[in-house]
């Protein structure tokens, strides 16, 4: 199985370096890759995880030691 970044560049082989004028295709095709790969994580469980992570991560940086005066 190829790498995710190696699947997301597949989807954009179509579209030049300078092709200003397909913004919403370019954004489009962008769009739907991440939401079936968040699909997939989401059965898979992993985003589950990352979610769970990122909060262990957030409650962390709230409970930095205050030095006494």
């Amino acid at each position: 199985m190829k790498p995710s970044y190696d699947q997301l560049l597949d989807r954009f082989q179509g579209f030049g370096t300078l092709e200003f004028g397909r913004p919403r295709e370019i954004i489009d095709v962008g769009h739907e890759y991440g939401k079936a790969t968040l699909a997939k994580w989401e059965k898979q469980g992993r985003l589950q995880l990352l979610v769970a992570t990122e909060k262990v991560q957030q409650r962390a940086a709230r409970r930095v030691r205050r030095n006494s005066i």
